[in-house]
């Protein structure tokens, strides 16, 4: 295949994902995948897309599967977030850990951080401090990402009152 053919599949496919059309979006990265099965950054592109049909589909454990083809940050971010999703904590601890080692001041590692420590280890605190970092990195979040941040600074604030009452 060559380069223009791939980029307009390529967009195809964003766009079938884009509209939520994760079976169609499925259908279309195998043939993309039969097609092309020797090129690397066609492989990389297909198990990645595949994996975000796959979980918009809430099939978390092929999700997992593709995204373990990739090697990107945001492919280990993605497992993490599923990981967590299903309740398998410890998996995920053990994968954010491996995410903080590689890579520095990444906000949505941040935000993962923020929520294990939420979630898994109700520590209000410490999880607002995360999510605080998160945003000083990152001017550009949405408005809802920023209002779910600021839910958990409020949180840190009431630790704070209620460690010291």
């Amino acid at each position: 295949m060559g380069q223009s053919q791939f980029k307009k599949e390529q967009q195809e496919c964003l766009e079938l994902i884009k509209n939520q059309k994760f079976l169609e979006s499925l259908q279309f990265l195998e043939n993309m995948e039969n097609n092309n099965n020797n090129q690397v950054n066609i492989r990389e592109f297909v198990s990645f897309q595949k994996g975000l049909c796959y979980m918009g589909l809430n099939k978390h454990v092929q999700a997992i599967e593709c995204f373990e083809k990739c090697y990107d940050v945001q492919s280990k971010i993605n497992i993490c977030q599923i990981l967590m999703k299903i309740n398998k904590f410890d998996k995920a601890k053990s994968l954010l850990q491996e995410l903080n080692r590689n890579s520095e001041n990444n906000s949505l590692i941040l935000q993962l951080n923020g929520s294990y420590l939420l979630f898994a280890d109700k520590n209000y605190q410490e999880a607002a401090q995360k999510f605080e970092q998160s945003l000083a990195l990152n001017e550009t979040f949405q408005r809802s990402q920023r209002e779910y941040c600021f839910v958990f600074i409020v949180l840190k604030k009431l630790s704070r009152f209620y460690h010291n009452s």
